[in-house]
């Protein structure tokens, strides 16, 4: 599959549009089958060594990363009694539930 060129952002509306979904993009977590990755050529311009997608990934790894560090140093007690994979899984549930 060729990627296109995103289309350039000629108005307020056309930023406000890409603003939201990169939001919605990077607050969906990668495994979720329904995440804004498969829309990534619409808005993300990919490069010889990564897709669209990939790029996108990128920012969505580091998002979820810094979140889940973030409630693991907050909730020590948690990741404790739950053991770390049921911790995360957790967490991915509640911040998918309450960005």
């Amino acid at each position: 599959m060729t990627e296109r060129n995103p289309p350039r952002i000629r108005r307020l509306k056309d930023l406000d549009r890409l603003q939201r979904w990169m939001e919605e993009a990077i607050r969906s977590p990668e495994s979720d089958p329904k995440t804004p990755g498969r829309t990534a050529s619409l808005y993300l311009a990919g490069s010889g060594k990564h897709t669209a997608v990939d790029r996108l990934n990128i920012y969505v790894r580091d998002y979820w990363a810094r979140c889940l560090e973030i409630l693991r140093q907050d909730f020590r007690g948690g990741e404790l009694i739950l053991g770390a994979r049921n911790f995360r899984n957790w967490m991915e549930s509640y911040l998918v539930r309450y960005p």
